[in-house]
């Protein structure tokens, strides 16, 4: 049995704590941000004329989730979609699908963001096409404009906002107690905001040291960096998604 702390944001981190449960572990959702869907943007979601689209992009996992949720948990056959990761290629795959196969372009091999995205085939011949972009409110958006200065035509749909929060009292305080009694714990860190707010609460908490004295997982090389700079050092980058995190934790 591992500890696992996992600072994923909300709501979507709490599935990925049950699963880990069920499969013996124990974890600790330690989360920073909190993603809260738009109602309005997602509804419209239902309706969405696919054909008028050359390529529907997803930008995360939680893009995923919610699109699936307005959709039936179900998309259509004549679905062209675009994803960054794994994570976003497993949600499709193992919850929408059923068996049934869509249209995906996707990178094939780390590191897995927007620049391996847009170096795909599928989307270097793009001019004069319409590209459907779903994403947060947050994160990067320079790649949306190298599609548009591609000659695509881009819309951009904003599913959910980010706000910040804070761990409960009782995840701080069952941290605090492992570091009292020189317990380990693995830490899942999959941004570099996460990683610096987890930074800034350990030692707020007084726990810094025995924190950054984990491992800790992460699933790109730019957060592996902030990791570095806020102090970690045992630090392990794996592909996005569910079976590559417990793949990793096995190993523990």
């Amino acid at each position: 049995m591992v500890t696992v702390v996992l600072t994923q944001p909300l709501p979507r981190v709490v599935a990925l704590a049950r699963k880990l449960a069920s499969a013996g572990h124990e974890p600790l959702v330690c989360a920073f941000t909190e993603l809260q869907p738009q109602p309005d943007e997602i509804g419209r979601l239902a309706n969405l004329r696919w054909e008028d689209y050359e390529r529907v992009l997803l930008v995360s996992p939680s893009v995923v989730q919610f699109l699936l949720e307005a959709l039936g948990g179900h998309l259509p056959e004549d679905a062209r979609i675009g994803v960054v990761g794994p994570g976003s290629l497993q949600a499709l795959r193992g919850e929408g699908q059923s068996g049934r196969e869509v249209d995906i372009v996707h990178p094939d091999a780390p590191p897995y963001d927007a620049e391996s995205l847009l170096a795909h085939p599928g989307l270097a011949d793009i001019a004069g096409r319409r590209l459907l972009v779903l994403r947060g409110e947050r994160g990067r958006v320079d790649w949306i404009a190298t599609l548009a200065s591609r000659g695509a035509q881009v819309e951009e749909r904003v599913l959910y906002a980010s706000h910040p929060v804070e761990p409960d009292e009782p995840v701080r305080g069952a941290l605090a107690g492992r570091a009292g009694r020189g317990e380990s714990a693995v830490f899942v860190v999959t941004t570099r905001d996460a990683a610096r707010r987890l930074s800034r609460w350990a030692d707020t908490h007084g726990f810094g040291t025995w924190a950054r004295a984990q491992r800790v997982i992460t699933v790109h090389p730019r957060i592996a960096a902030a990791l570095t700079e806020h102090g970690w050092g045992r630090i392990a980058c794996i592909e996005p998604g569910e079976r590559s995190l417990r793949v990793a934790l096995e190993s523990c």
